[in-house]
């Protein structure tokens, strides 16, 4: 993600469990250090900050009954220098340049669930700050030794919640970072002054003959001409490719910069054996070209919706409207008022009912 100016990368993963298997858990490290890529070939690495969190199921290499007892005491500082991420990282395994606050809480694992005990079970795990966060700034601009100038940030809590549902106590940590903000006019006016000082991207310088009739009649580029041309131009830089197109020759160097520094040597023009000829480019317009293919990467889209505090209403021009507020609408009458009188009598239900069902008579069936 990328936050102002200032990129980051998450890391939120679960390295191999066991107390012996330290090789492993660095090999899974290292794996995903090295397959985990983003676009442009970026790598985890190419970002500024990188934080590193989950389950990295490092143990501590001590007697179990010892550790529990220095825990009790609260001596975490004898436990940490058994622990093996810390050994790890301190003999350049995994997680170099990272950084880690101090650990002032008790391990965070293993527990039995919904209780303050660590592990009871008959495998009776010793306990282990398996549950880590590191990370770490890159160096932008880096002194003499390699170091960042920068701040790498700053620590404001490293702990752990009480929560009890998992046999791990989850891990919290709040870093205090820096984060640039760039003034996007003045960038863009120095990336195109870049891309005008690295010259053309095509490299190419265009030599064209003039006044052939006044300069003996010269009617194309001979091979002695050629190797005299070349020899000139090869001394600003590397020549790769030579090409004739009509009556001009067409001279591609390796590096843009040296096609600049062709033209402003001889000023466009240059006299062989006699003969007048002028150089142009074959781009002159590259860095206009340039700005176009930005612009169509550039995302011209604005936001459906914004708050009122952050909307622009004038965004695409259009004039606004004043708005003139909705009068009221009439209020409903109220329902007629039927007024009675004298009441209907009410009268009692019955209480039996006679049901007359008539007889149909039979009907008479004629002999055939």
């Amino acid at each position: 993600m990328v936050f102002y100016a200032t990129s980051m990368a998450f890391v939120c993963a679960h390295f191999a469990a066991g107390q012996s298997q330290v090789n492993e858990r660095n090999a899974d490290y290292n794996e995903i250090t090295r397959k985990i890529t983003f676009p442009m070939n970026r790598s985890l690495n190419s970002h500024e900050y990188l934080f590193w969190c989950g389950d990295f199921n490092y143990r501590v290499d001590m007697d179990k009954e010892e550790l529990k007892e220095l825990v009790r005491q609260g001596d975490f500082d004898t436990v940490l220098d058994n622990d093996q991420l810390k050994k790890q990282q301190a003999d350049g395994n995994v997680f170099k340049n990272f950084i880690e606050g101090d650990i002032n809480f008790a391990p965070t694992y293993k527990y039995d669930l919904f209780s303050d005990d660590y592990d009871t079970s008959e495998k009776c795990r010793a306990p282990a700050w398996t549950d880590r966060v590191l990370w770490k700034r890159r160096a932008l601009n880096p002194d003499v030794n390699g170091a960042p100038q920068e701040s790498p940030g700053v620590l404001v809590f490293y702990g752990r919640a009480e929560l009890k549902q998992s046999d791990h106590r989850p891990v919290i940590a709040m870093v205090d970072i820096e984060v640039r903000n760039i003034n996007e006019q003045m960038r863009q006016k120095v990336f195109y002054e870049v891309i005008a000082d690295m010259g053309p991207p095509d490299s190419t310088i265009i030599v064209n003959f003039e006044n052939a009739s006044e300069n003996g009649g010269f009617i194309g580029f001979d091979s002695t001409m050629m190797t005299v041309l070349l020899e000139e131009f090869s001394q600003l830089g590397e020549i790769i490719l030579v090409r004739f197109v009509s009556d001009t020759m067409w001279i591609t160097f390796r590096d843009g910069q040296v096609v600049l520094e062709a033209l402003k040597k001889t000023k466009g023009e240059l006299n062989v054996n006699g003969i007048d000829f002028t150089l142009s480019l074959k781009t002159p317009n590259w860095v206009d070209l340039a700005k176009e293919e930005i612009d169509l990467c550039t995302s011209n889209t604005i936001p459906l919706y914004t708050s009122p505090s952050q909307s622009d209403y004038n965004c695409l021009g259009i004039p606004e409207v004043n708005k003139v507020p909705r009068t009221a609408p009439p209020s409903r009458p109220p329902p007629p008022v039927v007024k009675s009188t004298q009441s209907s009598p009410r009268r009692a239900p019955p209480k039996a009912g006679v049901i007359h069902m008539p007889v149909r008579p039979p009907a008479t069936i004629s002999p055939t």
